[in-house]
């Protein structure tokens, strides 16, 4: 049974890339979203020759799959800034 929502970072997908378990978050959670840099440091795994990456490749949404690729709102990202202004780090 699937619930809520997960953003996931590149430790977690690449991980579960790695063991071939991807399919875990979908099981667990109805969507799942992560940021436009993640991709990008996925990207930059893939030229540096890591074959997992295509693994996560496939399930992007773009490519008919479930991971969501969704950019921080404006308000999201003043609130990240007021946390880390803060000291939440």
């Amino acid at each position: 049974m699937s619930t809520g929502m997960a953003v996931v970072d590149n430790n977690i997908l690449s991980s579960l890339a790695k063991i071939d378990r991807l399919t875990l978050l979908p099981s667990v959670f109805e969507t799942v979203e992560t940021i436009p840099s993640v991709v990008d440091e996925l990207d930059r795994a893939k030229v540096d020759g890591y074959d997992f990456v295509t693994r996560i490749d496939a399930v992007k949404s773009y490519n008919n799959g479930w991971l969501e690729i969704t950019a921080p709102t404006e308000s999201e990202l003043e609130r990240a800034d007021d946390l880390r202004d803060h000291g939440f780090r």
